[in-house]
């Protein structure tokens, strides 16, 4: 019994310690996550392969041309970018709050020095969940208001296309991180 003891309090050192030295550490990479950056990087070749340059096909045999077509995709994708980074950001600012039993932010900061390892658990969780959270915001989209706000600070920016573009499977798979 008393071995198992001693194992049992090994392994959670082990992954308290291991918690720890990844918590934060953007160098250390989760080899268990399946969108690695190289696979990040094949999904974006993906994308601009198929829906981006389907998307730029089918807009330009209507009445723009094609660089004004590509800016406007330009900027869908970053307004994309960051509208998901703040709905990110906010869903594990209130994960947090409610998982700390909505205390004030300094107990929640130093509890969260405190808990790194279930931090890292809530952190894995929300990763696989990620493509049925990505289901959820697709819907209505456009209607995000850091997207919309984002799109709106680019004065030049024409609507319609911006419209045509919420309509194409491009879109959706900017939104689901897959080509």
């Amino acid at each position: 019994m008393r071995r198992n003891g001693q194992q049992h309090l090994s392994q959670k050192l082990t992954q308290v310690a291991g918690a720890d030295i990844e918590a934060g550490n953007t160098s250390i990479a989760d080899l268990g996550y399946k969108y690695k950056p190289t696979r990040i990087a094949e999904l974006y070749s993906e994308l601009y392969d198929n829906e981006w340059t389907e998307a730029v096909d089918d807009l330009v045999s209507t009445k723009w041309s094609e660089d004004i077509i590509v800016r406007h995709l330009f900027i869908t994708l970053q307004g994309c970018y960051k509208a998901c980074c703040q709905l990110s950001s906010q869903q594990m600012q209130d994960l947090v709050q409610k998982l700390f039993l909505d205390r004030s932010s300094s107990d929640v900061t130093q509890f969260l020095k405190q808990h790194t390892s279930e931090i890292k658990q809530l952190m894995d969780a929300r990763k696989a969940i990620a493509i049925n959270v990505a289901h959820v915001i697709s819907k209505d989209f456009e209607k995000n208001h850091t997207f919309a706000e984002y799109l709106h600070s680019h004065e030049w920016l024409d609507e319609e296309i911006v419209y045509q573009i919420t309509k194409q499977k491009f879109l959706k798979s900017v939104l689901h991180c897959r080509g």
